[in-house]
């Protein structure tokens, strides 16, 4: 009875994942990277007459930032060694309680964190875009009521390879 335990989790764990992947939101690309979500409501800008283009991403859920960390963690990470030295995997129940893959021979992540607080704080994305060569991140900080405990906020994205150049950040 017990070594049929362990097949029947796999095979229970498969399925909920088929069928999880089976019901998504309709917001997926149907190009070669079905995994990439094109940003809502982006609109292309104009800096200074340079066309900047959207670029498309996931935000990777479930990860959190391990308690060994006691550096500042790279904006920038583009292998699964560095990730995994930074990021731990946080699985929860429901449809969508397991972390977002990450395929490192495809795409990198951006990796933004706020230090340690008791404040109720979200990382927003605003934009993404590409212009001269550079990938411009957008985001805002939105910190709320006064929490019983202390939280490690962290937002983290998944932007395939062709996206790549030099990391622009700016917060507003």
């Amino acid at each position: 009875m017990r070594r049929n335990i362990l097949p029947m989790a796999i095979a229970l764990s498969a399925m909920y994942m088929s069928i999880a992947a089976c019901n998504g939101t309709g917001q997926e690309k149907s190009d070669k990277d079905s995994s990439l979500v094109s940003l809502q409501g982006a609109s292309t800008q104009q800096a200074a007459g340079v066309q900047a283009d959207a670029v498309p991403y996931v935000v990777a859920e479930n990860y959190f930032v391990n308690n060994s960390v006691k550096d500042s963690i790279p904006v920038k990470i583009t292998t699964r060694a560095v990730f995994d030295t930074y990021f731990g995997k946080a699985t929860t129940m429901g449809s969508s309680g397991t972390p977002t893959p990450i395929d490192f021979d495809r795409a990198y992540v951006i990796a933004l964190d706020h230090p340690t607080t008791n404040k109720k704080t979200e990382i927003i994305p605003m934009s993404l875009t590409r212009s001269d060569g550079k990938i411009i991140f957008n985001y805002r900080e939105k910190q709320g009521d006064t929490l019983g405990f202390s939280i490690h906020p962290l937002l983290l994205l998944v932007v395939d390879n062709q996206y790549n150049g030099e990391l622009v950040l700016h917060k507003h």
